[in-house]
């Protein structure tokens, strides 16, 4: 398919217990988030999405083997690259 690019990052902070997997297609942007969970956790991903206007179109949120999966499909505007960078970047860090 032209126009996508994927990538898979382990989280910052040294945490092992995360991982990331990005696949963007146009101003579209589909996020994989496995997490070892932990109250709130949920929410602050979901607000990074906020505070970069990125307009979650589907979610799902799973539970398997004590790790936290979350799909997240997303339109975002303008500079689609940049700000899914700037995505991945702060909940890495979270």
């Amino acid at each position: 398919m032209k126009g996508v690019e994927g990538s898979t990052v382990e989280c910052g902070n040294n945490n092992r217990n995360c991982s990331i997997v990005v696949t963007v297609s146009a101003n579209v942007a589909f996020f994989g988030i496995q997490w070892v969970p932990r109250p709130g956790l949920v929410t602050q991903i979901l607000k990074v999405f906020c505070d970069h206007q990125a307009e979650i179109l589907a979610a799902n949120v799973s539970v398997n083997n004590g790790k936290l999966i979350l799909a997240i499909t997303a339109l975002v505007q303008n500079n689609g690259k940049c700000v899914v960078e700037n995505i991945k970047r702060e909940i890495m860090g979270l």
